[in-house]
């Protein structure tokens, strides 16, 4: 890839505005050409006011791509800390449920028919078991022997209402140890995967609470003092209807340094909210539209 993109370098950097970079080899090579029209790729992953201070110290870019999945509270965070810097943004969300620098599947356009994952994925995926998340404690536990540790060891990362049904009948069958197991996977969730869905956040709380537990009280305790919250913003941010499409226009207006932004090639169709002809098609050639 790194030879590839010499060659690419080579052919066309005399020829175009700038050259968008998605990896740091590829930055750090045209930075040893002294090469000084680097944007850099949403596939960079830049989530934080951090990392933009990193690429800007290293290589200097003329633009910056935030993410597609990235919330506007961050976008705003970021864009007010680099005034001077230029930053294009995606319109939307996409429907993937990883963000694109962390995913190493080649995105297929009819991905929307198959849910959350793209069509690749669906296709080709191959189903493996991962670690159960006390996998550090059961292979350090003096106690256990090797087969018992195997056995533990066999068990597959469940969802938390599986650890609830499990909680429950532990605690019918007065199996205290079974449920102190399982205090501990639940306890090792982050405390927004309980906010997804509100009958799990409440249907914890009310199982929790009745057991009288040290450990069962810290995780309630956690969950009282982030309460669920019914608004989504990140959801609301993916929402593919007009007012959110003409909110997210006026927020980015509101930043000078947020000089374009992109449109998602799968749920391009929405774009007929920006004119005025909604029977007009969209043209694939065009993917940035600038402010």
């Amino acid at each position: 890839m790194l030879r590839y993109s010499k060659e690419i370098y080579e052919l066309f950097s005399k020829k175009v505005d700038g050259i968008i970079v998605a990896n740091i080899s590829i930055a750090s090579m045209l930075k040893t050409k002294n090469y000084k029209n680097i944007v850099i790729s949403n596939l960079f992953g830049t989530y934080t006011s951090q990392a933009v201070e990193f690429l800007l110290t290293q290589f200097n870019p003329i633009k910056v791509i935030l993410p597609r999945d990235i919330s506007i509270e961050n976008i705003k965070t970021i864009v007010s800390s680099f005034p001077d810097t230029n930053f294009e943004c995606f319109l939307y969300g996409d429907n993937c449920r990883f963000s694109e620098s962390f995913c190493f599947s080649e995105h297929g356009y009819d991905s929307v028919g198959f849910g959350s994952l793209c069509s690749y994925t669906q296709n080709e995926k191959i189903l493996v078991k991962t670690a159960t998340p006390t996998y550090k404690q059961i292979v350090k536990n003096s106690k256990l022997n090797d087969y018992e540790k195997k056995e533990l060891l066999k068990k597959q990362l469940i969802d938390i209402d599986t650890l609830l049904d499990d909680i429950e009948l532990y605690n019918f069958e007065f199996d205290s140890v079974k449920i102190s197991e399982t205090l501990t996977i639940l306890s090792m969730y982050d405390i927004t995967m309980f906010h997804k869905n509100k009958k799990t956040y409440i249907r914890t709380i009310n199982i929790l609470k009745n057991l009288d537990l040290e450990k069962a009280n810290e995780i309630v305790e956690k969950l009282k003092i982030n309460t669920y919250k019914e608004e989504n913003k990140y959801k609301i941010f993916h929402n593919l209807n007009k007012s959110a499409i003409h909110q997210t226009i006026d927020f980015f207006q509101q930043y000078k340094n947020i000089t374009s932004y992109k449109i998602p090639s799968r749920g391009r169709d929405f774009y007929k909210y920006l004119e005025q002809n909604e029977d007009e098609p969209y043209n694939y050639k065009q993917s940035q539209y600038q402010l």
